[in-house]
């Protein structure tokens, strides 16, 4: 994608209604996605709803919406709704997700789409059986430096990937009350950081790993505060994945390749890339003025405009194996969610 294209320039012209969208939930990551996609031509934020209609009208004042729900069931029958975007908790993921989906609506559900693999076949197994559009929400691969990374890989502008490193972690003090310490939010700096890790290097490599050890500190909760994985990928890559609640860390991705390496600083929002090769050096920055939660409202209306009902990127196989290797993880450091065996 080139430097200078503004992110208007990329909605698609579609001779049809706006795509509509209703949000479920009111908290800070809903708010961030709908204050760029109410800025998006043929996309429309219809209908907002919580638990409590008096967040749900404050929060559709604030953004111009018109309708606010004091339920989410009134917000699944919404007949003037296509897509639901989903950014609960994420233990309440599969339950909000699976209602929309019965109800015949696509859905957008943020990352992680669910808390374990079960729960994740199980949603895009019903998405299928309706008919309906369903992604989980890892905007991450829908950046213009993610995508000029991948371009750089499928160039093999470093060789073939033989060792990738991925850290992610941010010092925050230990709060029982807080939903990241919460076993019953599904709390933990693996379904909240690491998943951002796990996901780039399956991006990279294309596959889940084919071994993988992982090591956590727990809190006194029983959540981990940091966990570290090491991963053996198909041709024998090697990966080092971390995350942690209580450690600032580089937070970048290293892909290291026979004739050089790319570096992507703050990768899970990444603006820029560099690429150190034996064949010439190059740069990419995108110069945006947001933090890029648009490209991913933007992905959902291609697929729809285009008939899919999965996205190429982030598949329902490409979630499902994600989920999986985070359950792995999880097995090997004794994190275990209320009501899982």
């Amino acid at each position: 994608m080139p430097k200078d294209t503004p992110l208007e320039n990329l909605n698609r012209s579609v001779e049809s209604r706006p795509l509509r969208w209703g949000i479920l939930s009111t908290g800070t990551i809903a708010e961030k996605f709908v204050s760029e996609a109410v800025g998006l031509k043929n996309h429309r934020v219809q209908a907002v709803a919580s638990r409590s209609i008096e967040k749900a009208r404050g929060f559709a004042g604030k953004f111009g919406i018109e309708r606010a729900w004091g339920t989410y069931q009134e917000l699944f029958d919404d007949p003037d709704v296509d897509v639901i975007y989903v950014g609960t908790p994420h233990v309440f993921h599969y339950e909000n997700t699976l209602a929309a989906l019965t109800a015949g609506k696509s859905v957008l559900c943020e990352k992680p789409l669910t808390i374990n693999a079960f729960q994740a076949r199980s949603l895009f197994q019903t998405a299928r059986r309706n008919n309906v559009y369903l992604m989980e929400a890892l905007w991450t691969f829908f950046l213009p430096a993610w995508k000029k990374v991948q371009g750089w890989l499928a160039q093999e502008r470093i060789g073939k990937v033989r060792l990738l490193q991925a850290e992610l972690g941010f010092s925050t003090a230990f709060d029982p009350n807080s939903r990241l310490f919460d076993p019953e939010l599904g709390g933990g700096a693996l379904l909240d950081l690491g998943v951002y890790a796990v996901s780039a290097a399956q991006q990279v490599v294309g596959n889940p790993p084919e071994a993988l050890d992982a090591r956590a500190r727990l809190s006194p909760s029983g959540v981990d505060m940091s966990t570290v994985m090491t991963a053996v990928y198909p041709g024998g890559i090697l990966a080092q994945l971390s995350c942690s609640l209580e450690q600032l860390t580089e937070n970048a991705l290293v892909i290291y390749g026979e004739k050089g390496k790319i570096t992507v600083p703050h990768f899970w929002m990444a603006d820029e890339a560099t690429l150190q090769s034996q064949t010439g050096d190059d740069f990419f920055r995108d110069d945006r003025k947001t933090l890029g939660y648009a490209y991913e409202a933007l992905a959902v209306e291609a697929d729809l405009t285009e008939g899919r009902k999965e996205n190429l990127l982030v598949s329902g196989d490409f979630s499902v194996a994600l989920a999986e290797t985070l359950d792995r993880a999880r097995k090997l450091t004794g994190v275990v969610y209320p009501g899982e065996k």
